[in-house]
């Protein structure tokens, strides 16, 4: 309850007060113990409830409670099927929250992901060294086609030198907190006991969004190619990306530079302007950075 929580919170205070702790240091451990133990209590107080729930209003109560986080994943968009509501609550009802406190990396394609990430509170960036090749917002997910293909996502079709190659290509590019972030998770082995519960129609949607993934990937293969006599990171394209200071970006200060742009604007780039559904995930296709950039306050 938020009477244990702030009890835990005045604890933690008074024990960091014992030990001469700086205030500035108190201040930042409060803000992020409150925010991990709300999130986590928030989670634990679904349990329960839908444990409680009687039958005939389990469901209905699921919908209540899901209130479409999964509907707005690009994944699920184009999912017309007679189960899809069906789909989306059992796969909602297998996921967890995660807490990452700010400029941690939260995942990365070289790490063999298997889990979607659907961000519930803060603000995650793509970054590829030190360039942001996308921002990510409450509301919007990363981590399609790790669902989908698990392990397999990064190195599916490649012969033994593509595989050395898009694994120096790929191992800069990581997803990073910048504020303190909440997301909720659901793992591949999961996914895959939900979606085999279900009939053939199901599953044949998403073997056809498999297929779209591994095609993707093929008619990437050039660009990949062209960088297989790299020695380097640095000899690897940048595609003339925005420059952006994490720090400046954690206070809200959303300004981007690149000579390339000819000037100095907001960069909020979210899947619904990315104009492919399994574009958000894996990796970034450079060479079709959106062309819909709009800047939020």
């Amino acid at each position: 309850t938020r009477r244990e929580r702030e009890h835990e919170i005045n604890q933690m205070i008074e024990f960091l007060r014992s030990e001469d702790v700086p205030r500035a240091l108190e201040r930042q451990m409060v803000k992020w113990a409150d925010f991990g133990m709300s999130a986590l209590q928030k989670y634990e107080n679904r349990s329960k409830v839908l444990t409680l729930a009687p039958p005939h209003l389990h469901r209905q109560l699921m919908q209540c409670l899901h209130q479409g986080l999964l509907s707005a994943v690009p994944l699920f968009n184009h999912m017309e099927n007679f189960y899809r509501e069906d789909v989306l609550l059992d796969l909602w009802n297998k996921m967890t929250p995660q807490v990452f406190s700010a400029f941690v990396p939260i995942a990365a394609a070289a790490n063999g992901q298997q889990e979607l990430y659907v961000v519930s509170a803060g603000t995650v960036i793509l970054q590829r060294g030190s360039v942001v090749l996308s921002t990510i917002k409450v509301g919007d997910s990363f981590g399609e086609d790790w669902l989908l293909l698990g392990e397999l996502a990064s190195f599916s079709h490649d012969s033994f030198t593509d595989v050395l190659t898009r694994s120096r290509y790929e191992k800069a590019e990581r997803y990073v907190a910048v504020t303190d972030v909440l997301c909720m998770v659901l793992h591949k082995r999961d996914f895959d006991q939900v979606i085999g519960t279900y009939d053939s129609s199901v599953q044949e949607y998403f073997e056809m969004m498999r297929a779209k993934i591994r095609k993707y990937d093929d008619d990437d293969d050039d660009l990949l190619s062209s960088a297989s006599n790299a020695t380097d990171l640095h000899a690897l394209p940048e595609f003339a990306l925005p420059h952006l200071d994490l720090h400046k970006l954690a206070c809200g200060e959303f300004a981007c530079s690149s000579t390339s742009m000819g000037s100095s604007a907001p960069l909020v780039v979210s899947q619904s302007t990315t104009g492919n559904v399994m574009k958000s995930s894996l990796r970034s296709k450079s060479t079709e950075i959106p062309t819909r950039v709009s800047a939020r306050e």
